[in-house]
């Protein structure tokens, strides 16, 4: 093919995709002001900078997660991460995240539909919120920052997100209601070489907002995915364990 001025293409283009890794950034440093009134001794520490951990907790949460707003205020309040009911290891695994980020232990609670861990702080929330990882579901985005971040930070937030809407079996997808969430992973795959492409999701009879789907296209970038970005629980790194490990002859 011809090379071309991306202002020259038109929808349906055919576009050809390297499968070639990069190119990552290399900016990390995150400038959030504290949104709290004041500042106590009992006031959480705040990451300076994207680091695997915060990653993964902000890849997961905007997967299975939501923020609470105060009724008084409505600034953001809480952190809520859900879970499902075989998830203890991974549930630790977060819990311990959180408190290494902020130095506060996140509250464990046992709903009627679901595990989940629980964070109160206003600065904790606002920080969330600041990297691009708050809204409601049908708006949400890749956090911008991620398109110049290193590769290890954007495969950890990866992890998280596939960990929590994603499903590792005879395919390997993510469901999203919002599609701009998923074009902005689709880029993040394509950083590693991986192609992927989005099934528009049609009405729900039930009145729910369509949930589209991102496959991850051939064995190959299964392998890839698995080698290169992985997931977060040990069920889900069995499941692709048989996923092909070397390309057929």
């Amino acid at each position: 093919g011809d090379w071309k001025k991306a202002s020259t293409l038109s929808p349906g283009d055919p576009v050809y995709m390297s499968l070639r890794e990069g190119p990552f950034g290399r900016q990390v440093a995150i400038d959030v002001p504290r949104i709290a009134a004041y500042h106590t001794r009992k006031s959480p520490r705040l990451p300076r900078e994207w680091t695997v951990d915060l990653a993964e907790l902000v890849g997961y949460a905007m997967a299975d997660g939501h923020i609470a707003r105060s009724n008084d205020n409505g600034k953001p309040a809480k952190l809520v991460l859900a879970f499902g009911w075989h998830d203890g290891a991974l549930i630790g695994h977060l819990a311990r995240i959180i408190t290494a980020l902020f130095g506060k232990e996140p509250t464990r609670r046992i709903t009627r539909t679901c595990p989940t861990l629980e964070v109160a702080g206003v600065d904790i929330c606002g920080l969330i919120e600041a990297l691009g990882a708050g809204g409601s579901s049908k708006v949400i985005q890749v956090p911008p920052g991620l398109c110049r971040a290193p590769r290890a930070i954007v495969a950890a937030f990866l992890r998280g997100y596939f960990e929590g809407d994603g499903t590792a079996g005879a395919a390997l997808s993510v469901r999203s209601v919002s599609r701009d969430m998923l074009e902005g992973v689709h880029h993040l795959l394509a950083m590693f070489g991986i192609p992927s492409r989005i099934s528009d999701g049609g009405p729900d009879p039930r009145g729910y907002a369509p949930r589209h789907t991102l496959f991850v296209l051939g064995d190959r970038s299964k392998r890839q995915f698995r080698q290169r970005i992985g997931f977060l629980t040990a069920a889900k790194c069995r499941r692709c364990s048989s996923w092909p490990r070397t390309a057929a002859r």
